[in-house]
């Protein structure tokens, strides 16, 4: 087993640029309720981004990317667990018992920013529980017509608001920081053209980061090093 030398960790901020919903599985329906939920904190029932869904969505894309870095191999498309390529490097083994390494990239929840929280806390008066409602209908492509489904309301984060985002990294003896960043930035920025969470061929899930640090450097200009001003 190697030697764990440091952590880094990994912040900035998580934008909603078109509505995000992630939502919440098998909750149950209120009289008065949305349909279809948002995951939220069971608490305060503010709307966040899970750990575990921004992981598996770089992770995915990362996958089909055929993405190669210095030693490592690309993986090999699917769900990999060669162990051998950059994806397995830092998102762990597909296979948990194959596994000969710890895991080196550690997602946390992404919670609404203080001030948004409370931004959107002032339409709790317009009957938004930290939201927004967005209508849909479907249509019967052959007639042109609205479908007999009738409408449906789909619960989003509304495009604006930010999360606060927050990722550590285990550093292992023989591993190399530059190439660990060079791998992350270049799955933030397929992110940022893919989505996030459901109904991204839509039009929602569009997200940016920004603000991003490095253990405390500013990493900002290295994700979009073409719109720097020299």
């Amino acid at each position: 087993m190697k030697k764990l030398i440091k952590h880094v960790e990994v912040l900035g901020v998580l934008r909603v640029v078109t509505g995000l919903r992630i939502g919440a599985g098998g909750a149950s329906i209120e009289i008065g309720g949305l349909d279809n939920p948002i995951l939220r904190h069971p608490l305060s029932k503010v709307p966040y981004v899970p750990g575990s869904s921004l992981k598996g969505k770089l992770r995915s894309l990362l996958e089909v990317n055929k993405f190669k870095l210095g030693r490592y191999s690309e993986p090999q498309g699917g769900i990999c667990a060669c162990g051998r390529c950059v994806v397995c490097w830092l998102f762990g083994c597909g296979r948990a018992q194959d596994a000969t390494e710890p895991t080196r990239l550690i997602f946390r929840d992404c919670p609404i920013r203080k001030e948004d929280e409370l931004r959107l806390k002032e339409l709790l008066s317009d009957g938004v529980f930290y939201s927004e409602v967005k209508s849909e209908v479907t249509m019967d492509r052959a007639t042109g017509k609205v479908g007999g489904g009738g409408p449906r309301n789909m619960d989003r984060i509304m495009a604006g608001t930010r999360l606060d985002f927050r990722l550590t990294i285990r550093v292992l003896e023989g591993d190399n920081e530059n190439e660990m960043k060079e791998v992350l930035l270049h799955a933030f920025r397929i992110l940022e053209k893919e989505g996030l969470g459901g109904s991204v061929s839509r039009g929602y899930g569009q997200v940016a980061f920004e603000d991003l640090s490095w253990d405390g450097e500013d990493i900002s200009r290295l994700l979009h090093p073409e719109s720097v001003k020299v």
